[in-house]
Order: C-alpha cells, then sequence, then structure tokens
C-alpha cells in the first residue's frame, strides 16, 4: 500500500532504539512492556485497523509516523522493541546508581 515502506533492518533497527528510548527516557517501561506484550497476539491485525482509523491524523504527523506504525506490524520487531525497553532500562538503572 501507499504508505507502508519496505524497511532495511538497519532502519527497522533504529526506528525500535528511537521508540525504545523515549519510552525509557519517560520512565513508561512497565505499562509499555505491558501494553506490547497484551497486542503481540493482534498485532498484525491491530496494525491494519490502526491505518485505517488514523490515516488521516498520521499525515497531519508526517510521513514518518506511518513508519512508527509499521513496527507494531510483526511480533518479531515487537519483541525486539521489548527487548531494546529492558535493556535501556538495565542501562538507566545501572547509571542511577
Amino acid at each position: 500500500m501507499f504508505w507502508q515502506k519496505n524497511f532495511s533492518e538497519e532502519e527497522k533497527s533504529k526506528l525500535i532504539e528511537r521508540i525504545a528510548k523515549k519510552i525509557v527516557e519517560k520512565r513508561l517501561e512497565v505499562p509499555a512492556i505491558f501494553f506490547l506484550e497484551s497486542i503481540k497476539p493482534v498485532a498484525f491485525v491491530g496494525t491494519q485497523i490502526s491505518y485505517i482509523i488514523f490515516a488521516p491524523f498520521l499525515y497531519l504527523l508526517g510521513p514518518e509516523s506511518f513508519n512508527y506504525l509499521s513496527v507494531f506490524e510483526k511480533r518479531e520487531d515487537i519483541e525486539k522493541l521489548l527487548s531494546k525497553i529492558e535493556e535501556l532500562s538495565e542501562a538507566e538503572k545501572e547509571k542511577e546508581r
């Protein structure tokens, strides 16, 4: 579809890292992990419905907003995001000590 972009693994990794950094920066690790674990089984269907519902609003936020939504299409990408959140959260805890 016109909004879906084929990402290289490097681009997708950068996008996942950017999302994880924002989550850890705002100290929302626990709710984010809970939410991501709960949407994993229906990730693809939920993302497709989101494209339909949020498409007009995503255009207002810019073309990159569709890229963020595409991270939630595959379970593997959600797993990568969860791992990155946990990794950055642990690093942040170590820095505070």
